[in-house]
Formats: C-alpha cells, structure tokens, sequence
C-alpha cells in the first residue's frame, strides 16, 4: 500500500505544480491560528517546506 499511495503523492505534486509553487500565504496564517485556539502545538503535525 505504501508504494501505491506514494505514487498518488508523487502524481499529484506533479499535477499542481509543488516544486515550483510558492507558498500559500493564506494557509500559512489560517493554520497556526486554528491549532493555538484549540491548545494544538501545530508545529508537530507540519512538516516545513524548504
């Protein structure tokens, strides 16, 4: 299972463009502010982007 579903992952980064897309400034605001109203330390489920 682990191979096929790293296969959908690899196809739909090619599908939407992930190597080369710029980071989702929206998300990368929306997400921490939902996690710090529930007590979630949110950094430990993200995996950073470099």
């Amino acid at each position: 299972m682990r191979m096929k579903l790293d296969h959908v992952t690899d196809a739909l980064d090619v599908l939407f463009e992930l190597d080369t897309a710029a980071p989702d400034a929206a998300m990368s605001r929306h997400v921490p502010q939902v996690y710090d109203e529930v007590g979630v330390d949110w950094r430990r489920h993200t995996q950073r982007i470099t």
